[in-house]
Order: structure tokens, then sequence, then C-alpha cells
């Protein structure tokens, strides 16, 4: 038998089998036996461990009713916490999250007076609140970054050394890439989904060109995009008009190559002036660095926000905003959507939080009974 609250090394058996070497926590809560298992991980162990737990009536219980049996959910803020906190996936948002539950309703309260004190004042206050909400979701959801470009100007390559690993198959042929391909990686503590495309030509090929069209699709769906150009070999006017005519709000221009000898240069891309640019050479290496700490500064990442409050779902928003809406007007119902709407008693509303639902992997716990 394990010892209570007291985390131990096990060997988890099935049949005669080792599955695998796991720390497993014992604990009582709310009256029942419950065992936290951490395994070493891999969709396939997972599946054979939690198997093997079902066949001999382990019960699973889902993180969020586990949590609020351990963190007291009065108010329809504290499970709005408890879920995004169950389902952060990096370090910076669990801290971002834990300074919200604490900072948060305070920094509101001091608004709600400000609004019936000084409205002016407190407009601005909740305007910088909103304004943060932006970065808040990126961190506690995280953002899609697309990486497009002509045929072999680099972008799988590019994709590779951000990723760390060979995610996508690299060829000096043009139009290796024939659909897009995902990674997420973790940039500046908040979870990115990095997704790399086929390059943009013309082409009588109908499954290329399906792969552009999808890869088109993805991109289009962005928080942001890596516009790769090759400045080893001519200029792509042809291209470069296509994206200066679309106007995608939000792009990096990354010359890639650098390590070779130039045709053009960043001069030749005033059409895409818009457009932040930086140099790199993705096989060599070099220019990443400042790659990503400018990939960071557009999403926000640069910002302490996990030291300042902010809103962090879309209802908090809505809220905040409509208080803005209504401040000169009525202070008074603007100071009451501080202090109440949002913190209203969760009574009623268990499981049905008006928080965005986002896909993520919770964690479960093991009900022994």
């Amino acid at each position: 038998m394990l010892a209570a609250d007291r985390p131990q090394l096990a060997r988890l058996i099935d049949n005669s089998e080792v599955v695998d070497e796991v720390i497993a926590t014992y604990t009582v809560l709310s009256g029942a036996d419950c065992v936290d298992v951490c395994a070493h991980g891999g969709v396939r162990v997972m599946e054979r461990i939690l198997d093997a737990l079902l066949r001999r009536g382990v019960e699973l219980v889902p993180s969020e009713q586990l949590g609020a049996s351990l963190w007291s959910c009065d108010t329809l803020f504290d499970q709005e916490c408890l879920k995004a906190m169950t389902s952060a996936r990096t370090r910076r948002a669990l801290g971002f999250l834990s300074f919200q539950r604490q900072h948060l309703p305070e920094a509101l309260a001091r608004l709600a007076r400000l609004c019936r004190d000084d409205p002016a004042r407190a407009t601005n206050g909740i305007r910088e609140l909103v304004q943060r909400h932006r970065v808040a979701d990126v961190l506690c959801f995280g953002a899609r970054v697309a990486i497009i470009g002509p045929p072999n100007s680099g972008k799988s390559t590019l994709f590779n050394a951000i990723v760390g690993r060979q995610a996508a198959v690299v060829s000096p042929t043009a139009g290796t890439t024939r659909d897009w391909i995902e990674a997420t990686i973790e940039l500046c503590g908040a979870p990115i989904q990095l997704t790399d495309t086929a390059g943009h030509h013309d082409t009588n090929d109908a499954l290329e060109q399906l792969a552009i069209e999808t890869g088109t699709l993805r991109a289009g769906q962005a928080h942001l995009l890596l516009v790769v150009l090759d400045s080893s070999v001519d200029f792509p006017a042809q291209f470069v008009a296509s994206l200066a005519s679309a106007r995608p709000h939000a792009m990096i221009l990354v010359l890639n190559k650098i390590d070779l000898p130039r045709r053009w240069g960043i001069g030749s891309l005033s059409a895409l002036s818009h457009g932040q640019s930086i140099e790199v050479s993705s096989q060599a290496g070099h220019g990443l660095d400042k790659l990503q700490e400018a990939v960071s500064r557009h999403l926000g990442l640069d910002l302490p926000i996990q030291t300042l409050p902010a809103p962090f779902n879309e209802r908090q928003r809505s809220l905040l905003e409509q208080a803005i809406s209504i401040l000169p007007t009525a202070p008074e119902a603007a100071a009451r959507c501080l202090e109440i709407d949002l913190f209203r008693s969760s009574s009623g509303n268990s499981g049905r939080s008006q928080a965005p639902s986002r896909t993520g992997l919770g964690r479960q716990s093991l009900k022994v009974g």
C-alpha cells in the first residue's frame, strides 16, 4: 500500500508485464481513495496504462472535478481560473493564471471605486486591462505562426531549425512540401503552433495546387506570417506583388540564405514596407535568435504580462468593454459590472463556464474505488 501524500517510484504491472515505471501519490479526497500517477508519457504507454487500470475498476476523474475538491470555486471567476490552470501548457502560463486569481479581483475592485470617483481615470485603467487580453490569450492558449514563401526558399529548413528536429522533409528540388506540416513549440513561455506550408507558385500539377491552396488556408488562420525569401536567387517579383496586394495584417519578412552571395537586398521589398525584416541562414543557424525575438515582440510575449492584471478569456474581456461603454452615463452600473458581474456566484453554473472552449490536453487523475 502506498504511503499517504508521499510520491513514490512504482512499477505498473499488467498480466506480469511491467508497463512502465511511474511516480504514484496516494491521497484521500472527499472520502475517496485517489492515486495520482505520473508516467513517462507517449501515447501508446498512456493507452496501455489507462486500459489496465480501467479493467481493474479504476474510475477516471476529470482534472476540473478533482481541482474543485481542493480549491473552493464559489464564483464563476474561480471556476475559470481553475479550468485555465488545469489546461495550462507552460510554466509561465501557470504562473500568470495563479497571479490573476489573487490580483485581478484586487485590480477590478480599485477600478470599481474609480468608476464612482473618477470615471475618466477608470476608463483608461479598464482599457489597459482590455489591451492586455490579446497577450494573455496567447500566453494561456497559444498562437498560430505560419511559414510561407516561394518554392525552395528554405521554408522547411527554417521550420526544422525552429522546431529543433527534422520534422519536415528538405530537398533542393522545388515543390518538395506537398502538404502543410505543424509542430508545437514553446516560445517565451507560450505554446506556439508553427506551420510549414507548400511553396507559392503557378503550377499545372493538381496535387501541388491543392497543397498550395490548403497551405494558404492555414496561413489565413495564423496570428503571424513568416514570409521566407531567398536573396541568393532572382527576385520573386510575382510572389512579392501578390503578397503586397493581399496585405496580410501581420508578417515578418525573413531573408534567408544570407551565407550565400546575394542577388538583391531589403531595398527591393519596398512594396512590403509594413513588414519587419530579419536576415537569417536557416542552414547555418545565423539570425534565428533575432527572428524568435521578433516573433515574441509581435505577440507581446516580451511584456511582463505574468505580473500584470489581465482578463484571460472572452467573458471577462466582454464585461470590461461593457463597463467602458456604460461608464460615461452610468458609473454605478459600470462599477457593479466590475464588482459583481465578473465574480458572480458559481451556483447553477457548475461545468458551464463561459470561458471559450480550447483544445488542450488536461490531466486525468485516478479515483480508486
